[in-house]
């Protein structure tokens, strides 16, 4: 599976006007580079993995719209490296593969909240055919879900301090009831927002949190991230160790000498995300829900996980299939019950 998004992080913002611009001028750079120390569990997270040490660089060029993104975990001599472009008409992906190859992505690279999503809508889905009692319960203990399945994203700001020679502000990003950001913020003009851009793609929130963010120019310089997840919310901790002008070659957005790997297209296992049998002999489906699963134990996993005991003890509504539409003669029955 993959990581749930709820947050709390600090991020900051570097001024390019004034003594910033005079930096960049006086270096002759063209772009700006970001490098980060974080500790956790980052999007694309496995059910199993454990936290993890990983040493984070952000390359941007001068217009914001391109960046290079390389990961590289403690104890590991290779990165993970991603290019995200936004000076088309619609934000792509480019994950590197090896020195030749690359695959394209139009989403959520991970698959993060492409799978929260579909989780979320299935226990929407199950939750919404309860009695009315257990339903009121339900979205009363998973007050993050909505009935219609919406999400309401709030932003609060306040003054901040200062952080890298940088004055912040402090803001605190909500959605329903989860607190997904808190940090401090400054603006950035020459990002333009391709730093937040580049976290939604990794799967870190949902689109409704990046269209807010996006009203905020910046860079991510040090905090607490949530990433909600399918399963799971998973948290990791990040620090800008530094940021700076940088001149930075073209190339290093561009794909010139690779070869593009096409996605598979196979439909996966709402759990593991293994490929499901394509005959769909071996594959479980549930009434109410979308998707399927490849075997007892995901759909074990994911029944326990969403409808078994919570943290405080108390049962959750168990999964249902729709119910039938009531009968004439049995809708008044059916109503006294509810």
């Amino acid at each position: 599976m993959a990581p749930r998004l709820t947050a709390a992080l600090t991020l900051c913002f570097l001024d390019v006007s004034g003594a910033g611009l005079e930096r960049l001028q006086a270096e002759a750079a063209n772009g700006i580079v970001l490098e980060l120390k974080t500790t956790g569990l980052l999007p694309g997270a496995g059910p199993e993995d454990k936290p993890s040490g990983v040493q984070q660089r952000i390359t941007v060029d001068s217009t914001g719209t391109k960046l290079l993104y390389e990961e590289t975990r403690e104890g590991s001599t290779e990165s993970r490296r991603v290019i995200l472009r936004t000076d088309g008409p619609r934000p792509l992906i480019f994950e590197l593969i090896g020195s030749d190859q690359y695959k394209e992505h139009e989403g959520d690279l991970n698959r993060v909240q492409e799978e929260r999503d579909l989780t979320e809508e299935n226990e929407i889905l199950s939750a919404n055919h309860l009695p009315r009692k257990a339903r009121e319960e339900f979205y009363k203990e998973n007050c993050w879900l909505k009935p219609d399945g919406s999400r309401e994203v709030k932003v609060t700001r306040s003054k901040g301090s200062r952080l890298l020679g940088y004055d912040c502000e402090r803001i605190l990003v909500t959605e329903n009831c989860r607190t997904i950001i808190e940090g401090e913020v400054a603006s950035v003009p020459v990002v333009a927002g391709g730093c937040f851009q580049l976290y939604r793609r990794l799967g870190a929130f949902s689109d409704k949190v990046l269209q807010e963010l996006e009203k905020i120019d910046g860079v991510l310089l040090k905090g607490k991230v949530t990433v909600v997840t399918a399963l799971r919310p998973n948290q990791f901790e990040v620090e800008a160790t530094r940021i700076a002008p940088l001149a930075v070659e073209a190339k290093v957005f561009e794909l010139t000498g690779r070869k593009k790997v096409e996605e598979s297209k196979e439909a996966a296992c709402i759990v593991c995300r293994k490929p499901l049998d394509p005959a769909g002999k071996t594959v479980i489906k549930v009434p109410g829900t979308k998707g399927g699963f490849c075997g007892d134990v995901c759909l074990d996993r994911w029944t326990k996980e969403f409808f078994g005991p919570d943290g405080g003890g108390k049962p959750r509504a168990k999964a249902q299939p729709p119910a039938p539409a009531p009968q004439p003669a049995a809708k008044e029955a059916a109503e006294r019950e509810q």
